[in-house]
């Protein structure tokens, strides 16, 4: 199951990458290596260990999940070491 919801959301990265090259317009500038990279939940008070989030550069993010199928949302930047669901 888990190794599902990796390769779902390494699909939907390369799918909008090709999109996303024509309209790359982030709504602010967060830190260099944030972008576009796997993130894993290692420890978290709602209990969502081992979910993966790929924030994209087009403000959009996907989160991969253990116990179900992947979710798509809109994120923005709004200060150092913040990103925020819209």
């Amino acid at each position: 199951m888990m190794l599902r919801s990796i390769i779902a959301c390494a699909a939907a990265l390369a799918l909008s990458s090709a999109q996303r090259e024509a309209t790359r317009q982030p709504a602010a500038t967060p830190p260099a290596g944030f972008l576009d990279k796997v993130w894993m939940v290692i420890e978290s008070p709602a209990g969502k260990t081992m979910d993966r989030y790929v924030f994209l550069y087009d403000g959009t993010y996907v989160q991969a999940s253990k116990d179900g199928a992947p979710r798509f949302g809109k994120w923005s930047w709004v200060g150092v070491g913040a990103a925020s669901r819209r």
